[in-house]
C-alpha cells in the first residue's frame, strides 16, 4: 500500500473498543498576536518559569521543512526523496537524502500522517546529523500531531519528564518543523527522536552480544508476556544483531523480571529502577494517557544495569478521547494491566510515588510552572498554529467521534489547561490511592 497525502483526506479510522484503547502512536512570522496565540486567553500567570521549573531548553519557534519525492510515500518501508531541513533564522540544517515512510498503528490512517525518516548519504547509507540540536542520529519521526488539536501533548510530556526526573530518565526530544510536501504545505510537526540506542539518546550501553544491554517495547509481536497485553518487541540490538544468543539473554532478563513482579517480590527494585518505574506512571496518570501501559511504551537496560522506562506516545491525553472515561480528570486510567499494578503493590512503590508526586508539585508541575510552560511553548509557536489550521481546520478533526468539539486554538489550549489543574489538584488528594485502587 502507499500514500498519496494530497489525497488522504478523509480516511475514517477505526473505531476502538475499551478493552483495546488505540495505539496512538514557507515564509512565517513569529510572535504571540496571531488568533493561534494565548493572549486572549483569561487567567494565565505570565511569571515565566520558576528556578525549580526551568525546562531543558527554552522553546523555540518551527523550523522550516521541505520534501520532495520521486514516488508516492509507502505505508511499508521507505522511499528515497530530497529534504532540506532550515531552521527558524533561516540558517541551513540539513540538506540530502531522506529515506521516508508512514509511521504508526491507527495514526497511520488519519489524514495528516505521521512520518518516518531516515537520512542517507549518497550511496544510500544511514547519514546520522544532530538536527536542530537534539542530538546525532539518522532515524527521526516527524508526528503529525493530527489528533492533538493542541499540538503540544507529546511534547510537553517528553520535555516534562526528562526535566522532573533531573535528566534520570530518558524522553525524546522534538522541536517543531513547518513542512511542505511536493510544494504543498501540509503543516506543523515535531521532528522527534526515535527511541534507540545512539549518543545523546537512550542511555544503553553496547551489547556485548550477549543480550545484557537492550531496548525492547511494548508491541503485538515478539517475546511473549505474561503481565501486559502485548508482547516485547526487541528494538536494540538491531534486527541484523539479533542471534539467538542476544534473544535467549533479553528473554531471560525480561522473565526475571516478570517472575519477581508477579511474586510481589522486592528483589524487583534490584532489576527495576524504583524512581524510573515511579515516575513513569506518574507522567502516563498526570496526563491521563488513554493509551498508557497499553503498547509503545519502551524498557531499556541503563547504562546504571536497571531496566528503566521511557514514555511515548501521549496524544490521546489531557481530557481526549471520550471513551474509557478519559474526559474524567478524578479517576485513574481505565487500562492498568498487571506489570504496572504489580509494582504497584510492591514495598517502597507507593511511598515512593506519594513523595514524587509531592516533589513534582513543589516543582515543575506546579501550576503557575506548568501554565508557563505550556504558554511558553504556544507563543514560541507565533503564528503557525493558525497555518496549520488554515491546512486542518480545527473544527473538522475527529477520531472516530471520539472527540470533543472545539472551534479555534484558544479554546483547545484553555481545555487542556483546566484539565491539568482539576487532574493535578485531584491527585494531590487520591495519590495515595493507586495501588489499591
Amino acid at each position: 500500500m502507499i500514500l498519496v497525502l494530497s489525497a488522504c483526506i478523509g480516511v475514517t479510522v477505526e473505531r476502538p473498543t475499551r478493552d483495546q484503547p488505540p495505539d496512538t502512536d514557507p515564509a512565517r512570522e513569529t510572535g504571540d498576536t496571531s488568533e493561534g496565540g494565548v493572549e486572549t486567553l483569561p487567567g494565565l500567570s505570565d511569571t515565566g518559569l520558576s528556578d525549580t521549573a526551568l525546562p531543558d531548553r527554552p522553546p523555540s519557534p518551527p523550523a522550516v521543512a521541505t520534501l520532495s519525492c520521486a514516488e508516492a510515500i509507502p505505508t511499508d518501508g521507505k522511499t528515497p526523496c530530497a529534504f532540506r531541513l532550515v531552521d527558524a533564522h533561516g540558517v541551513l540544517v540539513w540538506e540530502g537524502t531522506a529515506g521516508v515512510g508512514l509511521h504508526g498503528r491507527s495514526s497511520a490512517g488519519f489524514p495528516k500522517p505521521q512520518l518516518a525518516l531516515e537520512l542517507r548519504d549518497e550511496a544510500g547509507a544511514d547519514a546520522p546529523a544532530n538536527l536542530l540540536g537534539t542530538g546525532e542520529e539518522a532515524d527521526w519521526l516527524l508526528n503529525g500531531m493530527y489528533v492533538d488539536r493542541a499540538l503540544l501533548r507529546n511534547k510537553l510530556a517528553y520535555d516534562l519528564y526528562r526535566d522532573l526526573t533531573d535528566d534520570h530518565d530518558w524522553a525524546p526530544e522534538s522541536e517543531y518543523v513547518e513542512v511542505t510536501y511536493q510544494g504543498e504545505y501540509i503543516g506543523l510537526f515535531t521532528l522527534v527522536e526515535r527511541i534507540d540506542r545512539a549518543d545523546d539518546r537512550t542511555p544503553v550501553p553496547a551489547d556485548d552480544g550477549t543480550g545484557a544491554a537492550f531496548i525492547v517495547k511494548a508491541s503485538e509481536a515478539g517475546i511473549p508476556s505474561s503481565l501486559q497485553y502485548g508482547l516485547w518487541e526487541v528494538v536494540y540490538p538491531s534486527a541484523a544483531a539479533q542471534t539467538p544468543e542476544v534473544i535467549a539473554g533479553v528473554t531471560a532478563r525480561l522473565a526475571r523480571m516478570e517472575s519477581l513482579l508477579a511474586a510481589r517480590d522486592p528483589a524487583l527494585w534490584d532489576q527495576i529502577d524504583l524512581d524510573s518505574a515511579v515516575a513513569f506512571v506518574l507522567i502516563e496518570e498526570a496526563f491521563k494517557n488513554n493509551d498508557a501501559f497499553y503498547l509503545s511504551h519502551h524498557v531499556y537496560v541503563h547504562d546504571d544495569g536497571k531496566l528503566h522506562f521511557a514514555p511515548w506516545d501521549l496524544d490521546l491525553s489531557l481530557g481526549q478521547p471520550s471513551y474509557n472515561d478519559n474526559e474524567n480528570p478524578t479517576t485513574w486510567l481505565a487500562y492498568r494491566p498487571e506489570i504496572v499494578l504489580g509494582m504497584g503493590r510492591i514495598p517502597g512503590f507507593p511511598a515512593r510515588m506519594a513523595s514524587m508526586w509531592a516533589e513534582w508539585r513543589a516543582g515543575g508541575l506546579a501550576d503557575d510552572a506548568f501554565d508557563a510552560r505550556l504558554t511558553g511553548v504556544v507563543r514560541a509557536l507565533g503564528d503557525a498554529p493558525a497555518r496549520n489550521f488554515e491546512r486542518w481546520p480545527i473544527g473538522d478533526i475527529q477520531f472516530s467521534g471520539y472527540l470533543y468539539a472545539v472551534s479555534s486554538y484558544d479554546e483547545e489550549i484553555a481545555r487542556v489547561l483546566a484539565f491539568a489543574h482539576a487532574r493535578f489538584a485531584w491527585m494531590d488528594e487520591s495519590v495515595g490511592t493507586w495501588s489499591g485502587a
